[in-house]
């Protein structure tokens, strides 16, 4: 049995959709000021 699983997704009008399948790192929450220039809030990637 493995670990994989999909991801979806999709922008808010539905225009852009994706689909992520396998082993997914962490999320991490950056604070730094750059990240929060750019964003507005801070930032969250995997």
């Amino acid at each position: 049995m493995t670990n994989d699983r999909v991801v979806k997704g999709s922008c808010i009008c539905g225009a852009v959709r994706y689909k992520a399948e396998g082993p997914l790192r962490p999320i991490i929450a950056c604070h730094c000021t750059e990240c929060r220039k750019s964003t507005g809030n801070y930032f969250t990637a995997s």
